[in-house]
């Protein structure tokens, strides 16, 4: 006797319960409202691909064959993420935990741990960080681990590439620092890479399991709690703090609790609760950036001038400004002198350099290039068009002026007049290595690569 029609989905809704108490039991979720659409069509997907009739005799396998609730979490633990999502507490990651914890280590391996990272960025993100701090102290060493429950969201994690939607979040000159370009948007560069390392992991199952215990400095535990069931949330809580050496900190969401775990107590950091795991002796020195060693033989200014160049396309501004000091504000310094407060987000102390710089050598290229990307910086996107203009019929040879007028064509909807600007962008690139370096921070064969497509991508209009 089959089921009557009025009783079906009544009956579906019961099934979808029972799945969903198993997704719980393994793994801690709740499937609340907003995820349980997700989880009916991650059960649809199932039962078209098992051949199963009903959402009832999909239950029944759910719960008697170990491992197919496994199948379900890509469609429900996918999350929506971008890089420095929070920008206040990324921050103080930045300016207070990582100096904190490097004075603390006292130069030992600091190990740091994003748990439930998703698709990567969180962790690439703690690399990210730990790069710009490194500027200021450059033995700092450190191990990166990401973990999540979701192998599919792992997979792009481990390749690093990512869209340029995902993108957000991302400054300009990070973007140049710490990606390539790829084949669908941008991917992290291999010096950021060998520092990251990820791993499947349920964290509820870890939580009950023996491990290592403590070991890491800090702890990213950021829009994961909230989705698990109190229980489920109070053992991984204590687990992560547990996992904490002493003096570490531990991160969750916003919202997702301020009581502190056992062994922690409750500190503030960019207007964010975290938790620090108690120490015995909190006597320490407070770190003092390490400034470049002084030479017995100063260099000449042409190698003062190349240092110079060197930090500032690593984005190490003040030490850039630092190896500029010596040197004579008057050409190829005053450029790199303009260019530096260009890239540090100072237009108006880049106005007065840019502006030395076109009075002293009114012909030269560089100087209407660095005119034009003033005007970008500043939205004046029709004046940036003119200098860039100006700049390649001065030197027909600078590749990265091509680029940025390409750029700006594209977007203004000239298109045909953007395909020939990445079109000489590519051509020039042959001869114009280094200056494609500084002042767009790819090799010659990548950028090339780049004017390539977007030349031929109809869809953009070369932009």
């Amino acid at each position: 006797m089959t089921e009557a029609p009025q009783h079906a989905p009544a009956a579906a809704g019961a099934a979808l319960d029972r799945v969903a108490a198993v997704l719980e039991r393994h793994t801690g979720m709740r499937v609340q409202s907003a995820q349980r659409h997700r989880l009916e069509r991650a059960v649809a997907g199932r039962m078209q691909a098992l051949g199963e009739p009903t959402r009832a005799a999909y239950a029944d396998r759910v719960e008697r064959q170990a491992g197919e609730w496994r199948h379900l979490v890509p469609d429900v633990a996918v999350g929506e993420t971008h890089f420095f999502r929070d920008g206040e507490r990324w921050d103080a990651i930045e300016r207070e935990v990582i100096p904190d914890l490097i004075a603390r280590r006292r130069g030992h391996l600091l190990h740091l741990w994003s748990a439930g990272c998703a698709t990567g960025q969180e962790a690439w993100g703690l690399a990210m960080v730990c790069e710009r701090v490194r500027d200021r102290y450059p033995r700092l060493k450190v191990d990166i681990l990401g973990s999540d429950i979701n192998g599919a969201a792992l997979d792009t994690a481990r390749v690093g590439e990512y869209p340029e939607t995902s993108m957000r979040g991302l400054s300009a000159t990070e973007r140049l620092r710490f990606f390539e370009p790829a084949p669908k948007g941008f991917r992290v560069r291999a010096a950021l890479a060998a520092q990251v390392r990820f791993e499947e992991l349920n964290l509820l199952a870890w939580a009950g399991s023996p491990h290592p215990g403590r070991g890491y400095d800090l702890i990213l535990c950021q829009r994961v709690l909230i989705y698990l069931s109190p229980p489920a949330t109070e053992r991984v809580l204590a687990a992560l703090a547990d996992a904490l050496e002493p003096g570490g900190v531990l991160l969750t969401g916003h919202t997702e609790t301020i009581t502190p775990p056992a062994g922690c107590a409750l500190e503030w950091l960019g207007g964010n609760p975290a938790f620090r795991r108690a120490v015995r002796d909190t006597a320490y020195a407070a770190p003092a950036p390490q400034a470049p060693q002084a030479s017995a033989d100063p260099p000449a200014p042409e190698a003062w001038l190349h240092l110079a160049w060197e930090a500032a396309i690593a984005e190490r501004y003040t030490d850039a400004e630092a190896h500029l000091a010596g040197v004579a504000r008057t050409g190829a310094a005053l450029r790199l002198a303009a260019w530096i407060r260009l890239a540090r987000g100072k237009p108006e102390g880049a106005a007065k350099l840019i502006d030395a710089a076109r009075a002293e050598a009114p012909l030269h290229a560089e100087s209407h290039f660095l005119a034009g990307m003033l005007a970008v910086a500043r939205g004046r996107e029709a004046e940036a068009t003119a200098h860039l203009k100006h700049a390649v019929y001065l030197d027909p040879g600078l590749a990265p002026a091509y680029f940025h007028l390409a750029a700006l064509l594209a977007a203004a909807g000239h298109a045909e007049e953007a395909r020939r600007a990445w079109h000489s962008a590519e051509r020039a690139s042959g001869g114009d290595a280094e200056r494609i370096r500084r002042y767009v921070g790819f090799d010659a064969a990548a950028f090339a690569g780049v004017c390539r497509s977007r030349r031929s991508d109809p869809e953009s209009g070369g932009g």
